[in-house]
């Protein structure tokens, strides 16, 4: 404990030294207060930053880098959690630059106010806003002999709930400005930042399939520019952007939209959200998370986000009982009032794995192809693509179930795209899926005309 008193005075001391950086033994204070937490000697890399680094290992070849900042301030993280983010640009920069070396976990300090991050998963694990709260909060994760235990590893990480509720705060604030600031109506604002979430999230997914990607270079370099002095023509990249997304890709969602014309004009409310959107971890993007962050409000809608599919045998066994010759034309009904929004990625899974069944059966039998031309039914061709057109029918009963399950069906089929290893040249058309839905669906007429025994599942499955 005397060490870890004394590296709280040597913050202390070092904080509240008014001579210039310049003149001051960055070194041997960067050297004395790793020698504090155990650690000696520790090795050097080249870092494009001025501050004083280093970097550490475990004997398990866990690796910890540390920035002690010296050129860029840090913001109090107290603040940045506040606002719903993860970075400041001192530290988002940083742990760009500690992934590129591989590094495992990164230490962002400036003696005062410090940031533990998980370099891989690109999250905020700890922080502090001052030496005495640093003692408490981070110093017995990240002493050698904590870290030689396996400290860092075992450090709880943040509840879907929290990071959620975060990724909520930072979209309701932006929603708010954009109907204060441009004039637009919830819907829009919501329009909005829907484009952004699904951006991000096929931006990664493309990261982690590929090990690049140039739609996630175009945003990084979108929130460049954002953050830069002079931050003019942000609204019309991100424009641009959504376009080509459109025009490339087939992408609905980007569709130009005279109603957003206005906020992609408006650079002095985008620049400043666009900013913001970088700064955020993508721990949040993905689909547990954003589909977690609309746990609010009415409760029946709360409970939709929620309700965790069941088994359906009625459904189960139509899907079981389906021939190839037929399955063009087979369609699982879904209705988001009653049976809530996992159940889309849920029986959209459901379906797939059926063609798949299929296909291989068709294999296996050497089945001559079907359907007109003597090719395969569609559903074998092309099985991302019409499930989503024409295999599902998702029923909704209000504009806000409309846009979260349409948000939760192109995170879904990005996904399934994505683990399949499947390109797309043109995105299946959404927008097909969806329905309003009517006071009473067909399955629940014929449930009600023709009730069978024992039947539990009123009022709640469809097929």
């Amino acid at each position: 404990m005397d060490q870890a008193i004394e590296l709280i005075k040597l913050c202390e001391d070092w904080c509240k030294d008014t001579t210039d950086a310049a003149d001051r033994d960055l070194r041997g204070c960067f050297e004395k207060y790793l020698s504090l937490l155990g650690w000696e000697a520790p090795k050097s890399f080249e870092s494009a930053f001025l501050d004083v680094s280093g970097f550490v290992e475990a004997p398990d070849g866990i690796s910890l880098v540390v920035y002690f900042t010296v050129s860029d301030a840090l913001l109090p993280p107290s603040k940045l959690l506040g606002l719903g983010l993860d970075f400041c640009d001192s530290t988002r920069w940083r742990v760009e630059e500690a992934r590129e070396h591989h590094f495992d976990y990164a230490l962002i300090t400036d003696l005062y106010r410090s940031y533990l991050y998980d370099v891989e998963t690109d999250e905020l694990l700890l922080s502090s806003d001052t030496p005495s709260i640093f003692l408490i909060e981070i110093y017995d994760e990240i002493t050698k002999e904590c870290v030689d235990e396996g400290s860092l590893r075992e450090i709880r990480r943040n509840p879907r709930s929290t990071v959620a509720k975060q990724l909520r705060h930072w979209r309701s604030r932006w929603s708010t400005s954009i109907e204060q600031q441009a004039g637009g109506s919830d819907e829009i604002a919501a329009t909005l930042i829907d484009r952004l979430f699904v951006l991000r999230f096929l931006a990664e997914r493309e990261l982690e399939r590929k090990g690049g990607s140039g739609l996630h270079n175009r945003i990084r370099a979108l929130g460049d520019q954002a953050r830069s002095p002079a931050p003019g023509g942000t609204g019309k990249e991100l424009e641009r952007l959504f376009n080509g997304l459109f025009s490339a890709r087939r992408m609905a969602l980007y569709a130009p939209a005279p109603e957003l014309k206005p906020i992609l004009e408006n650079d002095d409310l985008l620049a400043p959200m666009l900013g913001e959107f970088a700064l955020i971890s993508k721990v949040k993007f993905t689909i547990p998370a954003l589909l977690e962050s609309f746990n609010f409000g009415e409760a029946a809608e709360k409970a939709r986000v929620r309700l965790v599919p069941g088994g359906d045998g009625r459904r189960e066994d139509l899907i079981a009982n389906q021939t190839l010759d037929a399955i063009d034309d087979f369609q699982l009904e879904i209705d988001v009032l009653e049976e809530g929004y996992r159940a889309i990625g849920f029986w959209l899974g459901k379906l797939t794995a059926l063609y798949h069944r299929l296909a291989r059966e068709a294999e296996a039998a050497d089945v001559p192809e079907l359907g007109p031309g003597g090719r395969m039914p569609r559903a074998i061709r092309d099985m991302h693509r019409h499930s989503v057109e024409s295999g599902l029918r998702i029923f909704y009963n209000s504009p806000r179930q409309f846009r979260t399950a349409r948000l939760m069906l192109y995170l879904y089929t990005i996904k399934a795209y994505s683990d399949s290893g499947e390109a797309f040249a043109h995105f299946p058309k959404v927008e097909l899926a969806f329905k309003q839905r009517p006071v009473l669906l067909d399955s629940e007429k014929r449930w009600i005309a023709q009730p069978s025994a024992g039947d539990t599942s009123r009022g709640r499955n469809v097929v």
